[in-house]
């Protein structure tokens, strides 16, 4: 569970209002596909003076499958409500919309925005953000380590993870070992005198898995 503030000041002086808040807050979370749980943004109203606050949502694409509940501090829905007060709030008193969610094993990704406005004061505005990204385990996949591209008769391995420590292997289709190097940032290596045919670049990382594309030189 996260709590997020929004924190609202109001200066009052002779000859000016002076507004500052926290804009855009947000939730962005990657959950497993068994969650149920409660995220909540808070809203506190750190001015002298009581202060009005309401909600309408801006938009959404949140999954059909998945069961919602929406909470303020003064009310909740089973659905996503378009529009409502979120009260008179006194000085340090606080105010929540919250999102309770159950995505029912249905992986995908899912979005809600609210804009927070007073109706006392219209030029103050906030958007807040719920961002759910729901995969089998709750964690993202990682992405490739290597990329591997052949052309104009050389072969360039990138590394694209800075921790990554490998050796790079070329074969030819007949299991001979052709070149053997250690893997650096950006590796190129030149087959110009290879002969034509069928090679299988193989990338062996520190851990022993290894990694193999076909490569074909004419």
């Amino acid at each position: 569970m996260k709590f997020l503030f929004i924190i609202l000041f109001i200066g009052n002086l002779a000859w000016s209002q002076e507004i500052t808040y926290s804009p855009g807050q947000k939730v962005d979370i990657v959950v497993a596909s068994t969650y149920y749980n409660t995220e909540y943004i808070y809203l506190k109203n750190t001015t002298k003076s009581n202060i009005e606050l309401e909600y309408a949502l801006v938009d959404h694409d949140f999954n059909k499958d998945w069961s919602i509940t929406l909470c303020t501090n003064l009310y909740c829905f089973n659905h996503l409500n378009e529009f409502g007060l979120l009260g008179n709030l006194a000085p340090n008193e606080e105010a929540f919309i919250s999102i309770n969610l159950s995505v029912n094993e249905s992986i995908g990704t899912g979005k809600v925005r609210y804009l927070v406005t007073s109706p006392q004061l219209p030029e103050m505005s906030d958007t807040v953000t719920f961002i759910y990204t729901v995969t089998e385990t709750g964690k993202l996949p990682a992405g490739p380590e290597v990329k591997i591209n052949f052309q104009n008769e050389s072969l360039t391995v990138f590394v694209l993870n800075s921790a990554f420590v490998g050796l790079i292997e070329i074969y030819n289709y007949g299991g001979q070992l052709m070149f053997q190097d250690e893997l650096t940032p950006i590796t190129a290596i030149s087959f110009r005198d290879f002969p034509p045919g069928i090679y299988i670049a193989v990338i062996r990382k520190e851990d022993g898995q290894a990694i193999t594309q076909k490569i074909a030189h004419n």
